[in-house]
């Protein structure tokens, strides 16, 4: 009688990425990590379904880390396998993780986004405040001597405010403004 020894099927690798971001900027690295559920295993490491990287676990370990001095963008996955008396056993795919790549460029113009926001809004509030002061600007004259019959000298600040006689605002076109002043004395 012979005995035939079936082996376990390898477990499902997982796949992470750290730091945990689907989206980098052009130049920047990552490091990718496979865990499969057997210490020792060799890691491969596919990116759109071309090999990148293979690294062996060491020690009792069950996961290796890729270091991408500059990742690239792409569809990211690992297996891996083990030598299994005489033989060598290999693991399902692990998901896929998805990650892009932008241009350095792209980033910058991204980030001076709120900044030119904030400017045109700074900008548009004073422009909308000095045409509300321009509307209700007053035209201020000066102390003058008005002189009065037989009293000593008085003195009058005349204020008027920059408007025409159908109440509405006096533009320069409309010439110049008139008050009539009337001294009541008591």
């Amino acid at each position: 009688l012979s005995c035939v020894l079936i082996p376990e099927p390898l477990r499902k690798p997982t796949i992470s990425l750290d730091p945990d971001s689907r989206v980098f900027v052009s130049g920047e690295s990552a490091e990718i990590s496979c865990s499969g559920g057997h210490p020792g295993g060799n890691f491969s490491l596919y990116r759109d379904g071309e090999f990148v990287a293979s690294q062996t676990a060491p020690g009792n370990s069950d996961a290796v880390t890729f270091t991408a001095p500059e990742i690239r963008a792409g569809r990211y996955w690992c297996r891996y396998t083990r030598q299994i008396d005489g033989g060598e056993l290999t693991s399902a795919e692990s998901e896929r993780v998805g990650v892009s790549v932008w241009a350095n460029s792209t980033r910058k113009q991204t980030a001076g986004l709120p900044v030119g926001i904030v400017t045109a809004l700074v900008i548009t509030a004073l422009i909308l405040g000095i045409g509300a002061y321009k509307r209700d600007a007053m035209v201020r004259i000066a102390r003058r001597w008005v002189p009065t019959a037989g009293a000593d000298k008085t003195f009058a600040d005349l204020t008027s405010r920059n408007r025409n006689e159908n109440c509405c605002e006096a533009v320069e076109e409309d010439g110049p403004v008139y008050a009539n002043i009337s001294l009541i004395r008591p």
